[in-house]
């Protein structure tokens, strides 16, 4: 072997940077690996958590929907009611005045240009028939029983009132 001391310093210097420049570069590449691990790691995380919360959203759309779709049928069905003459309005409160109601009450209470419609409660079977004859004897109305629903300790009704026609 021809190594002079010199050339065996060298060479040992040479080995070593280069040994440093292989950890260094080894290191580089091991921390980037980390940091891109990390943020690849962070975006599925972001993207979990908006999945999840699309598949919520998803589930609740369909009530959403139905909901929106009443509020139309309910406009439209406010924009194609006819409006109310005062007169008539009078008449209705002067009659839910005169309602033979001992103990019972109503719940529900609708008025349009066509039809008045009453909801309400009784105690007992004596107090609803005294209401139903009191709104079949109502001059200019016509009464039609909806809904009859005997319940524990209650009677529920629904009276539609409707105009009759004195053609």
């Amino acid at each position: 072997m021809n190594l002079l001391p010199w050339r065996l310093t060298a060479h040992r210097q040479r080995s070593r940077q280069a040994f440093r420049r292989l950890i260094l570069a080894l290191g580089t590449f091991l921390a980037a690996y980390i940091a891109l691990w990390q943020v690849n790691l962070r975006g599925e995380n972001a993207l979990n958590r908006t999945q999840t919360e699309l598949e919520q959203m998803n589930q609740k759309l369909p009530a959403l929907i139905a909901q929106v779709r009443r509020q139309q049928q309910h406009l439209t069905q406010q924009a194609n009611s006819k409006p109310v003459a005062r007169a008539q309005i009078q008449q209705t409160m002067d009659l839910l005045q005169q309602l033979p109601f001992i103990q019972g009450e109503l719940s529900d209470f609708t008025l349009d240009a066509e039809q008045i419609r009453l909801k309400g409660k009784v105690q007992d079977q004596r107090e609803f028939e005294q209401i139903q004859q009191f709104l079949n004897e109502f001059p200019a109305l016509k009464s039609e029983l909806q809904q009859f629903l005997p319940q524990q300790n209650e009677l529920q009704f629904e009276f539609y009132l409707s105009r009759e026609n004195t053609s």
